[in-house]
């Protein structure tokens, strides 16, 4: 009954509903998305990747905190450039993990193509070099021990062979 006395209700609210669809629809603006990729596995020194844990994602969780982090963004921000700022950066992208896999996504959502593909790939790049620069400078105490210990073998052979050809100078004409 509330129906049939009121049927011109239902019938404004779904034109309302369409014309609003379709008005929102167009005026839209396109968004291009980039997706960077990153296979994320703790570090090892076997040439196989082994993992200890009954968590096999664990470490890769632990890395989204680092791809989610402010300095990675004010990296990004400088590596990209043209007026970018680190907040656009963190606005724009979004991390997300596999769940049981070292898989981790960073995908850039813009207006501009170039622009989206230049912020998922710096993120890549600075990640990873973030990686490099962490693991140098864990090294490079050893390095210089092992640096030292070469310059004084080195010194030792040096010694030796002065002594050598002292010991056969009378003997060589």
């Amino acid at each position: 009954n509330a129906l049939r006395r009121y049927k011109v209700v239902p019938i404004v609210f779904v034109l309302l509903g369409a014309i609003a669809g379709y008005t929102l629809d167009h005026r839209k603006a396109d968004v291009y998305s980039s997706d960077a990729i990153l296979l994320v596995t703790p570090p090892s020194d076997s040439q196989q990747q082994v993992s200890f844990s009954n968590d096999p994602d664990r470490y890769a969780v632990g890395q989204l905190s680092v791809l989610r982090s402010s300095a990675l963004a004010e990296k990004v921000a400088t590596r990209v450039g043209n007026g970018v700022s680190a907040g656009y950066v963190r606005s724009t992208i979004k991390v997300s993990h596999e769940p049981n896999t070292d898989i981790v996504h960073v995908t850039s959502y813009t207006g501009n193509p170039q622009r989206s593909m230049d912020i998922a790939n710096a993120y890549a790049e600075l990640y990873f070099q973030s990686l490099i620069d962490a693991v140098n400078e864990a090294i490079q105490p050893e390095l210089d021990r092992i640096n030292e210990n070469l310059r004084t073998l080195a010194d030792q052979i040096s010694t030796v062979d002065g002594q050598i050809q002292s010991a056969l100078a009378p003997y060589v004409s």
